[in-house]
């Protein structure tokens, strides 16, 4: 908003002010300064009246230095009014008195709030002829304190026009000026519109630093509007730069300073907790975003403001959605979107991230038809409205869905589409779309270029201030680590990832971060120690009543009590987590869980059963694509028909299991085919090739520090 100049006191120029002051001059000083007080404050009628009164007492005194400035007041209150057709006329008087006057600072100021009307109005134009014209005779003046106000007011015409270039050249003399002139209140002001402007002008780090300063010069002096509207600034700027941390400490230091200072409308706190709601969220401190979205949709309600309330409905939403409360999560924000529905909101990007969010629910809630039409409303809406941003979040919805249903080539074209429309400093959402792409990758058995994608996420963590993404990242990251043998790296992943999971208050993180390690000790042969994570998980799963996290865990549970030697224990686990996988019809999961079924009625010499379980996994896997699951059932059941003595079976079985996982670069996979392969060599009496198969699965079981390693070096040793 264009400064209004109600305050510049003042003689002539060339004359001295009589002191002391008569009583009718003290008067109309105290009614100057009342009517520019409740001006300040928004008390318009009050500010009008008192400004008339002055008028009257000046006319009636024939004093027209303060005729002027009554009618430059009158002037600025009509214009806070934004009755622009009553404040022509009374500037028009103002300005005509101080060409006769003859005075430099009446002109100036009448001639810089002729301008700030034009301003108010965006007349951009105009309004920098009037505070050109205004410049020019407040450095007549040769006071810093006016020259400098005009410069700020010329400054901001220049930014509204788009020269951001002219408005720092502008302001660089305004806090030259007043920093010579010992002013600290308003060369705190100037440094904080030179920080702007400098924004503008695409020098973020200038103006980050710029802003900084600001706020130091304005606690210093004591301006606290001014430190408020600062502090603001340099936090929306963090956010900008995704350092949430400093984001939340700058907005908190503002809230704070304007509750002590008790003179801020309502809207500001209601503006105040939603920034302070989608900070926290940003963070990972889902329960402190909760509570200032619950204070602004409180205040949005009672102020009747729909696009706030809406706001803060979102943040509740993803609150909720955060710590897995679905059903409350999904209420909220269906009732957000009924504001776009019924047409008292319009703005497109709110309504993207409902439809985005509400995507997401569905898909994690198993909803699929539900969440690919919200995924599809968000891909046509965020198209017609040209962003790109939300069309690449919309694009990330669909390449998860159709993930979700098998079609693993679609998914990486959605993804890809979405990763190409992401800016290069888009960090979170580009490491988000990488770790997706590098786990659909493995999934494929392209296991090389999955870790290329997985190091270029977890270089782009050094750019990332965020922690939910930073577990994201970690946690998928381990999982290929664990594979490739690297299990100090992949364990400290684990270890952050599950910590992250925790300070951030997301149970679904914790819940499938803990199986995953549970798993990561299974395969290292610490099942013991996997047996506490792999309970924790399950007890998380059901608290979110996610029943197919609740087969995943049961089955890895299974696993555990497999290599514990507790067999009837791991079938009952192993046949929940199948009952659970086929009444949701999913098939990928399908495969795992029965190859893994299988190696226990194995060991329960329940063979026909094993069988059986080992062929519909290959099938199921091979029809979903799914080649880790692929070769380890055809490995486990080649090892079966070793065991029955079919060794032209189980060779076909094995060879083929080897060509996969080495075309895949699947260590643990070739491994297990190598072993099956050494075994038929040896049936078959070719000491020589069981040796040298023995000893490259030893080397890699070594690798992957798995414990039938050992079994492996005896092996050996024997045939050597």
């Amino acid at each position: 908003m264009q400064n209004f100049l109600n305050r510049l006191r003042g003689p002539k120029t060339g004359e001295t002010q009589p002191s002391p002051a008569a009583p009718v001059q003290q008067e109309m000083a105290a009614l100057l300064e009342t009517a520019a007080t409740a001006l300040e404050q928004h008390y318009y009628d009050t500010a009008l009246e008192t400004y008339q009164r002055g008028l009257s007492l000046s006319r009636a005194t024939k004093d027209r230095v303060n005729e002027e400035r009554f009618l430059n007041g009158i002037g600025a209150t009509y214009v806070a009014q934004e009755n622009y057709s009553e404040a022509r006329p009374i500037f028009d008087q103002a300005l005509a008195l101080a060409h006769d006057l003859h005075d430099a600072r009446s002109l100036a100021r009448s001639l810089n709030n002729m301008g700030s009307l034009y301003a108010q109005k965006g007349e951009w134009g105009t309004a920098q002829t009037y505070h050109q014209q205004a410049l020019d005779a407040a450095r007549e003046t040769g006071n810093s304190e006016v020259i400098a106000l005009m410069l700020e007011n010329l400054a901001n015409d220049y930014l509204s026009q788009d020269n951001p270039s002219y408005a720092q050249h502008l302001l660089k003399e305004a806090v030259v000026l007043t920093q010579a002139g010992q002013q600290p209140a308003l060369a705190a002001r100037m440094v904080g519109k030179l920080a702007e402007a400098t924004l503008v002008a695409g020098d973020r780090a200038s103006g980050y630093k710029l802003l900084q300063q600001a706020v130091y010069l304005a606690q210093r002096a004591g301006e606290e509007q001014q430190l408020l509207r600062w502090l603001r600034m340099l936090a929306q700027l963090e956010m900008e730069s995704r350092n949430y941390s400093q984001a939340v400490e700058h907005y908190q230091a503002a809230e704070n300073l304007a509750l002590r200072q008790g003179n801020q409308p309502q809207e500001f706190f209601m503006n105040s907790a939603l920034d302070l709601s989608l900070a926290y969220q940003m963070t990972g401190n889902t329960a402190q975003a909760e509570e200032y979205a619950t204070r602004a949709l409180a205040q949005a309600r009672s102020g009747g403001n729909a696009s706030q309330a809406a706001t803060a409905l979102i943040r509740l939403g993803l609150a909720a959605y955060a710590t897995g409360e679905y059903a409350r999560a999904q209420r909220l924000l269906d009732e957000a979107l009924e504001y776009y529905k019924n047409g008292s909101l319009s703005d497109a990007d709110g309504h993207l991230q409902i439809l985005l969010t509400l995507g997401n629910l569905y898909l994690r809630s198993r909803q699929p038809q539900a969440a690919l039409d919200a995924a599809r409303q968000a891909l046509d809406l965020a198209r017609s409205s040209e962003n790109e941003a939300r069309t690449a979040e919309a694009l990330h919805l669909l390449g998860n869905l159709t993930a979700d249903i098998g079609d693993l080539s679609k998914a990486l074209e959605y993804w890809q589409q979405a990763l190409d429309r992401l800016p290069d400093d888009a960090y979170p959402q580009r490491a988000q779309l990488l770790c997706d792409i590098a786990r659909m990758r493995k999934a494929n058995g392209d296991f090389k270029t999955a870790l290329d994608d997985y190091e270029k996420a977890l270089r782009l963590l050094n750019q990332i201030n965020h922690p939910p993404t930073r577990g994201l990242v970690l946690s998928n990251a381990a999982t290929l680590y664990t594979d490739l043998g690297d299990i100090d790296t992949a364990q400290a992943f684990y270890e952050e990832s599950i910590q992250i999971a925790r300070d951030t208050g997301d149970p679904h993180a914790e819940s499938l971060r803990l199986g995953n390690f549970g798993w990561f000790y299974n395969l290292t042969g610490r099942p013991q120690a996997a047996l506490g994570k792999l309970e924790a998980a399950l007890k998380f799963s059901r608290q979110l009543d996610d029943k197919l996290m609740i087969a995943v865990q049961s089955n890895n549970l299974g696993r555990t009590y497999f290599l514990l030697k507790d067999y009837e224990t791991a079938r009952n686990l192993h046949q929940q987590a199948i009952a659970a996988a086929t009444a949701l019809g999913d098939d990928r999961w399908l495969a795992l869980f029965q190859a893994d079924m299988g190696e226990t009625m194995v060991a329960l010499e329940r063979l026909d059963e094993a069988d059986a379980l080992y062929r519909s996994a290959i099938d199921k896997s091979t029809a979903t694509r799914d080649q880790e699951t692929q070769v380890r059932a055809q490995a486990r059941l080649a090892a079966l028909d070793v065991q029955r003595g079919a060794l032209d079976e189980a060779a076909a079985l094995a060879d083929a299991a080897e060509s996969m996982s080495r075309r895949m670069s699947y260590r643990k996979g070739l491994a297990d085919a190598l072993a099956v392969l050494g075994d038929i060599a040896d049936r078959r009496g070719d000491e020589r090739l069981a040796h040298y198969r023995y000893d490259e699965a030893r080397r890699l079981y070594t690798i992957l520090h798995d414990p039938a390693a050992k079994r492996f070096e005896a092996l050996v040793a024997d045939v050597g």
